[in-house]
């Protein structure tokens, strides 16, 4: 009964996936060299649907079904607890103690069926979390059964209402097996255990940075035709207000080279210095011919989902023209706290009084208006290279606009963007509409 329950259920939410979630599936080449049908599945946790899309990844008469879930205790409590038991979750009992919590896994992985136990859990205090690596640690000593890492990605707040409006896209990452060494001391054993977590998860960034690189870098072919247009030339116009360029300033994701301009010509004398950032060579190698005789202009290869490697108070200003939104990760961590982190930062490198400019689209984008509003250079038949780059560069921002719906990039409502600044330690915030009213252009400092 629990396998045919259990194939009915994953039967149908593979569908529901793969038709709603944009749903995609990376390393499943690491499972082929598992011997036998039994293993340990360990997975992040930020959702009711983490078991399911574990399970949904695998193919439909994968071996390794049916996966058995330890859960929290308390949901068997409910009506529909009980009643899921004909699916295939298990009781945890952690709070009972680890020996106490391997009596069902274990019965489970002798049979030759495998368990995913999610090392983050529901649990928030330190003690059931050491616990929950202990556990996963012990079954694998115990049984020999490989360890299978797996990481999710896009599944932070994820309901019915956004699968079905197809508002959010996951991806999912089968790991390499491992076992632990258990020559190791209980600490060795736990580092082992979190190191290759991580590795994991580096693996599934790294994909999405590859794909991510090449998308910019067929962005960044057209970019430069960008800066002709009207309502580019508004947004420079709002970004340079009250902007004084003394000191030295940091332009992250210079692209072509358009705000680094704006920088140098609000200069006053030469007592400034300004570092033009970008990670696509296709930018620097712009950057470099633009400011190629600029001597108070530097031009640096930088990525910032690595991280931003400056000292602290370096910078009388940073600069950002729709860059930040479109970060994924950084410095490992994803998703919104991936954003928090990268303000933090740019916090940190700023001076006291120092100037934080950047700009990201609105909530709910609408490019198609930024198009239009262009359209005295993109229908003018005196530009026929116009005619085609248009076009082109309407559909990159359109793959931008669903990426922003589907909350792989980060376009925030005001009051959000307002929030996260303040939390962050900046002061005297402003947010100006620009390029057809369809960009946030924010203006705030660091404090003195």
């Amino acid at each position: 009964m629990t396998r045919l329950v259990h194939f009915l259920t994953f039967l149908s939410t593979k569908i529901i996936f793969k038709l709603f979630l944009n749903f995609k599936v990376y390393g499943k080449d690491n499972l082929k060299i598992i011997k036998g049908s039994s293993a340990i599945f360990t997975s992040n946790h930020e959702s009711y649907f983490d078991p399911f899309i574990i399970s949904s990844g695998l193919s439909l008469f994968s071996r390794f079904h049916p996966i058995h879930y330890l859960a929290e205790e308390s949901l068997f409590d409910t009506f529909w607890g009980k009643l899921s038991k004909l699916g295939a979750p298990i009781p945890g009992y952690l709070k009972n103690g680890v020996d106490h919590a391997t009596k069902e896994p274990l019965k489970i992985l002798w049979k030759g069926q495998s368990v995913g136990i999610f090392h983050e859990w529901c649990y928030k205090t330190h003690p059931l979390i050491e616990r929950m690596d202990k556990l996963i640690i012990l079954l694998n000593q115990e049984t020999n059964k490989p360890i299978i890492p797996v990481y999710i990605f896009g599944i932070e707040g994820l309901t019915w209402r956004k699968i079905f409006s197809r508002h959010d896209k996951v991806l999912i990452f089968y790991g390499k097996t491992f076992h632990i060494d258990h020559k190791l001391s209980e600490d060795g054993k736990r580092k082992q255990f979190h190191g290759e977590l991580r590795r994991a998860k580096i693996e599934l960034l790294d994909i999405i940075d590859q794909e991510e690189k090449k998308f910019w870098a067929n962005y960044g072919k057209l970019y430069h035709h960008i800066e002709g247009v009207r309502p580019y030339k508004e947004l420079m116009d709002v970004f340079g207000k009250n902007l004084t360029t003394n000191g030295e300033w940091l332009d992250l994701g210079s692209g072509s080279g358009g705000v680094v301009d704006l920088l140098k010509s609000k200069a006053q004398g030469n007592n400034f210095k300004i570092i033009a950032s970008d990670f696509d060579p296709g930018f620097i190698k712009q950057l470099n011919k633009r400011f190629n005789e600029e001597s108070n202009i530097e031009v640096r290869e930088l990525n910032i989902c690595d991280k931003i490697f400056f000292e602290n108070s370096r910078f009388d200003g940073v600069t950002a023209n729709l860059v930040l939104p479109y970060i994924i990760h950084y410095d490992e961590e994803v998703g919104i706290m991936a954003f928090k982190k990268i303000m933090a930062e740019i916090f940190r490198i700023l001076k006291p009084g120092g100037q934080f400019i950047w700009s990201s689209p609105k909530k709910n984008v609408k490019f198609f208006k930024v198009f239009i509003a262009s359209r005295e250079k993109v229908f003018g038949f005196d530009n026929k290279e116009q005619l085609f780059y248009g076009p082109a560069l309407l559909k990159q921002a359109m793959t931008i606009q669903d990426k922003g719906k589907r909350n792989i990039y980060h376009f925030m409502e005001t009051e959000d963007l307002i929030n996260i600044l303040s939390e962050t330690g900046f002061q005297e915030i402003k947010i100006e509409k620009a390029m057809a009213k369809q960009i946030n252009v924010i203006n705030c400092k660091k404090p003195v």
